[in-house]
């Protein structure tokens, strides 16, 4: 048996399938398709669904019609039979209409626009206006030469301006920064213009050129393929290519989402450095500057108090430097920076204070990209845990481990300090509690935990972890 034999037995099964694929294009871009974006092509994409649905019903009515006429009256089903197509019109109207549209996102050519509703209009006048007579013989060769004219002037032009306008989108994606999908809009451009060819080109044969020679038949006799198959496999194509182009909006939203969270993490350090500046800087630069009038009153009777005091307002300039400089750094702080090398540039500078042996390890595979934020995070926890270690620890050796999990990432401080009681911690009792506080609020910023492991006389070990969840792996 032949792939046409097989084929004209089981016709209802393949018109069914035939319909589905198109039933799944309509369905899956209305489902994908989204008004409150950016991406142009969004506003086309109605067309395109249209299209699907229309034409899915259209090659259903070869499955329904069959069944129909041993049912309906005469005269049910010729009507039926003379909508079948206008139905197959009407939804290569929406496929031409969506191309133009498609073109006219890159090109501005407004005449093109009408020209899709002047073909349908043409086509329905002449169609019903030649429509023949009641008996059913007069019917068939009629309603092959309507399909051959739908086909020509609404199917061919309307897959090969989509194709185009999709080959013109590819520039816009890389514009926009996804060439993700430049490779699906490729593909779902070839599709179109394979349907093109299978389904506007091969039109059922007919007395004149070009219709004698390329129609159906040609089809079938050069590839032993039923031209409702090939229409299926670049119907299939274009569902799957045009599918996998709707990434553009997944894409867009995961931009729209990091731009959110980097204007809310942006947010923070500024209510951060702002409330950090009135009660850190402008406070110590306040108490500097009673020190240095204390101590000019003081310096010519009490040269040592007056050189206490501006000892202490030198300490607290430094201090201000030291938090000023912490605050341009954040500033000029980028995401593409090399955030293991800045940890261990902090980690080695340790090293040397009070004769303090400081190292760093990563360990683990590092993931292609952080989470936007979450590298100046990192930072700003190891800074305040290695002030604590060296304000308050009496350390001699510290030991700073980056680690790479299949979904988190882990950074501990491991110190052989003098250590304290969590007790204190919990009653605001320790001078690391200052410290402490802003390295767990680093941790909920991140969404991240902090452990403590300490004792007196144990040491401390601060460990933080961080989910990275899909975008971090």
């Amino acid at each position: 048996m032949t792939f046409q034999e097989f084929f004209e037995a089981n016709r209802i099964l393949f018109y069914s399938l035939y319909g589905q694929v198109f039933f799944v294009l309509g369905l899956a871009i209305a489902l994908s398709a989204r008004q409150d974006t950016k991406v142009p092509l969004a506003r086309s994409l109605w067309l395109l669904s249209a299209f699907g649905f229309l034409h899915a019903f259209y090659e259903w009515s070869y499955v329904i019609l069959p069944v129909q006429k041993g049912y309906l009256a005469a005269e049910k089903f010729r009507f039926l039979e003379i909508s079948q197509r206008p139905l197959e019109s009407l939804s290569f109207f929406f496929l031409l209409q969506f191309g133009v549209e498609v073109v006219r996102l890159s090109r501005s050519l407004r005449w093109l626009r009408q020209l899709p509703a002047l073909i349908l209009l043409s086509w329905l006048a002449g169609y019903f206006y030649a429509l023949p007579p009641a008996p059913e013989e007069n019917f068939r060769p009629y309603s092959n030469l309507a399909d051959l004219w739908a086909r020509y002037l609404l199917c061919f032009p309307g897959a090969s301006l989509a194709a185009y306008g999709l080959l013109l989108q590819i520039r816009q994606a890389k514009e926009m920064g996804v060439q993700q999908i430049e490779g699906h809009l490729r593909g779902a451009a070839l599709s179109f213009l394979l349907y093109g060819v299978v389904a506007g080109v091969l039109v059922p044969p007919a007395s004149f050129f070009p219709a004698s020679w390329l129609n159906r038949r040609l089809l079938a006799s050069y590839l032993g393929l039923p031209p409702p198959v090939a229409r299926m496999l670049a119907g299939i194509l274009i569902t799957y290519f045009m599918i996998r182009s709707l990434n553009i909006f997944e894409l867009e939203l995961r931009r729209v989402l990091e731009g959110v969270a980097r204007a809310r993490a942006l947010a923070q350090d500024r209510e951060r450095i702002s409330r950090e500046l009135h009660d850190g800087i402008v406070q110590a630069l306040y108490g500097a500057g009673l020190n240095l009038e204390n101590a000019m009153q003081k310096l010519p009777q009490d040269s040592h108090s007056a050189k206490e005091l501006i000892r202490q307002a030198v300490h607290s300039l430094n201090r201000c430097m030291q938090e000023i400089r912490n605050y341009i750094f954040d500033l000029n702080w980028k995401e593409e920076m090399d955030y293991e090398a800045e940890l261990r540039d902090l980690v080695e500078g340790m090293a040397g204070r009070d004769s303090l042996q400081a190292h760093f390890d990563v360990v683990g595979s590092r993931p292609k990209d952080l989470p936007s934020g979450v590298a100046l995070h990192l930072y700003h926890f190891l800074q305040e845990a290695s002030a604590n270690v060296s304000r308050h620890a009496q350390a001699t050796q510290v030991r700073v481990t980056l680690a790479y999990g299949e979904d988190v990432l882990k950074i501990s401080v491991d110190d052989n300090g003098v250590g304290f009681g969590l007790e204190g911690v919990r009653k605001d009792a320790t001078p690391w509690q200052q410290g402490l506080r802003n390295m767990r609020r680093r941790a909920e910023l991140l969404g991240g935990r902090v452990e403590i492991e300490t004792g007196p006389g144990k040491g401390t070990k601060v460990n933080l972890t961080v989910p990275l969840g899909d975008d971090g792996r």
